[in-house]
């Protein structure tokens, strides 16, 4: 036992739980209402605890990236606004080392490393209030400071100016995290402020508050968050049972991707959880209700739900655990970025199955010789499987638009093809009138890895090999959703045609000049594609036949008039373009798809898929000649 009262773990339990010595934790030790910093290297001889004294209280105390300064703020977490000052110094130093300027307030300090000049900063909000103020956005604030050899060098620079984040930045430095009393991440590219853990997400249908955020320091998942939460006094259908006041603590990513993990036995609730710089370990108190004064500290290994005391004593508080990057490292990657279409995740309803499809598509791009794009008329009407004359990966997902098949025929499919012979794309007559200044693409462009493909020319001069090295390494669980063709594995048959519905239909004027900007995209692609004799087949698939009854073409329009001449136009383009070709296969409602053949009133089913592909299959066999 140190002369602090605080007791160490031997090294060997330290050794065989981690694989190494080179650990370090900086943690607070209470008094009487005073607090001091405290220090401990475990691979020093004999693991003494360091006191750092300083006339100001340090809170959330955290060891820099190269082990060498710790930076602490003189006002905490869970509330508090006003003067606070950021404190950097020496470990194992009795100098107070350099403060931050007064004149912004500087609470909870969070180390990150720039990786395109390895800078090294430290991002901190102005204050921590509850982010379920209006006050939080109005007068929060997020900055980050330069920090070279434990100095300030220059002044701060503004992160966000709508909102103090203390929960850190992402290792990329696209994602701000915070927690209190909500769980937020706000992506700085898009600047779209993310709710994680909001009741029904959270195993209950109860909003739950949540505190003692930090931010996932890998590369891997760059949008997961770590918190302890208030407890759940029903049964959480993420849990299993009902739990108390930080008892159990959450990673979360955007994607509601959700690990949980269970307080020490013997111990009542977890307190002051971090994220260590590695991604695989945190730390954190555990306590007891007993005795609350009585404070253990964990090392918790993520990856494997195991936990190791690596300290104990009274009233410690607050603890950051440092292991040694050069020991135990996480595998440089230049690429980590490659195929991240998920992260975040859940942008829009069609975001995840295309994630899920490009990384099919990246895994047999050399083999394929057709692609299907579109939107869900073509996610459940091109089943690959009856296109026997080449090999066919149906892209397609739901609630997208002609804009988004472009793109991704025109970045991915055009890039990497080399035999590209056929390109099928959904018509989407309803979803023409898209903003091609400012488009959505099923939030794909907010996405890391449609960013990489953007800043690395989508790949046009050829793959790395640690790209192809990863693609390699996708497998089924990476598409759970789908067959290697890119269909639906859950075949669907539905319920059939039923009624015509319409889902808010729309109209627009052929002469409208944002739709002639549009369907130029048709003849754009058309020559493009031309110019490779590759085939181009536009497909409007069949819905209810009882829409010939109404003024509209389908559930969601437009107009049987408007059709007509948007019909006309791609039948006059056929004429022009001997690679081009326009299949209307919905006839006005004149087709011969049943009723048992439908998904539902405008999707079919995979008996109707089979009938289309079988028809597309020998228009096929026909161009290709």
């Amino acid at each position: 036992t140190d002369t602090s009262g605080v007791q160490s773990c031997n090294l060997s339990e330290l050794i065989n739980f981690m694989g190494i010595s080179s650990v370090k934790c900086v943690f607070v030790k209470e008094n009487a209402g005073a607090r001091k910093l405290c220090f401990i290297d475990f691979a020093e001889k004999g693991k003494p605890i360091h006191e750092m004294p300083d006339s100001l209280p340090p809170y959330c105390p955290v060891i820099s990236p190269d082990g060498s300064f710790v930076a602490y703020s003189s006002k905490g977490e869970g509330g508090f606004s006003g003067a606070s000052i950021v404190t950097v110094r020496w470990l194992n130093s009795t100098e107070i080392g350099n403060r931050s300027s007064p004149s912004i307030p500087a609470f909870v300090p969070r180390w990150w490393v720039d990786q395109d000049n390895l800078d090294t900063f430290i991002i901190f909000p102005n204050n921590t209030l509850s982010n379920d103020e209006s006050s939080w956005k109005t007068i929060g604030k997020t900055y980050r400071q330069k920090i070279s050899g434990g100095m300030f060098v220059g002044s701060p620079e503004i992160v966000c100016d709508s909102g103090s984040f203390n929960g850190g930045i992402s290792y990329g430095g696209v994602f701000l995290a915070t927690g209190f009393k909500n769980a937020h991440v706000l992506n700085l590219t898009s600047n779209d402020l993310y709710n994680y853990f909001d009741a029904y997400k959270n195993g209950t249908n109860q909003k739950i508050q949540v505190c003692n955020v930090s931010i996932n320091p890998g590369f891997e998942n760059q949008d997961e968050i770590m918190f302890l939460d208030f407890g759940c006094p029903t049964v959480s259908s993420i849990v299993g049972k009902s739990y108390g006041l930080h008892s159990i603590f959450f990673i979360v990513s955007s994607i509601d991707s959700i690990r949980w993990y269970e307080k020490p036995s013997g111990y009542d609730q977890w307190e002051d959880l971090e994220w260590s710089n590695h991604p695989q370990f945190s730390v954190a108190i555990a306590q007891t209700n007993a005795d609350a004064e009585k404070s253990s500290i964990y090392c918790i290994d993520l990856e494997k739900h195991a936990y190791v005391k690596i300290l104990e004593g009274n009233n410690i508080r607050e603890p950051f655990l440092w292991i040694d990057p050069v020991q135990l490292p996480p595998k440089p990657d230049p690429f980590y970025n490659f195929a991240k279409y998920n992260i975040p995740g859940k942008l829009s309803q069609g975001q995840m199955p295309l994630c899920m499809k490009l990384k099919l598509f990246w895994s047999q791009f050399n083999e394929l010789q057709c692609v299907a794009v579109g939107g869900s008329p073509t996610y459940y009407g091109v089943d690959p499987q009856y296109i026997t004359n080449v090999k066919t990966l149906n892209m397609a997902t739901v609630a997208s638009n002609s804009y988004t098949s472009y793109i991704i025929a025109s970045n991915y499919a055009l890039n990497h093809i080399p035999d590209l012979k056929i390109v099928i794309m959904g018509l989407d007559a309803y979803s023409l009138m898209f903003d091609q200044e400012e488009p959505y693409i099923n939030g794909l462009p907010r996405t890391l890895g449609y960013q990489f493909d953007v800043e690395n020319n989508f790949w046009k001069n050829d793959l790395p090999p640690e790209i192809k090295e990863k693609i390699k390494a996708f497998d089924s669980t990476q598409w759970p959703n789908f067959l290697y063709n890119g269909y639906i594995k859950e075949t669907p048959f539905g319920i059939g045609w039923g009624d015509p519905i319409f889902e808010d239909p729309v109209d627009y004027s052929f002469e409208d000049t944002t739709l002639q900007k549009n369907i130029l995209l048709f003849e754009t692609f058309a020559n493009t594609l031309a110019s490779r004799k590759t085939h181009f087949i536009v497909v409007n698939f069949p819905e209810n036949p009882k829409y010939k009854q109404t003024s509209m073409i389908g559930c969601k329009g437009p107009s049987r008039k408007t059709y007509a001449q948007l019909s006309d136009w791609l039948k006059n383009l056929e004429t022009q373009n001997t690679y081009f070709h326009f299949y209307d296969a919905n006839m006005d409602g004149d087709h011969d798809y049943l009723s048992t053949e439908a998904y539902n009133y405008n999707h079919l089913n995979s008996l109707g898929a089979k009938k289309l592909c079988t028809r597309l299959d020998s228009f096929i066999a026909l161009y290709l000649k």
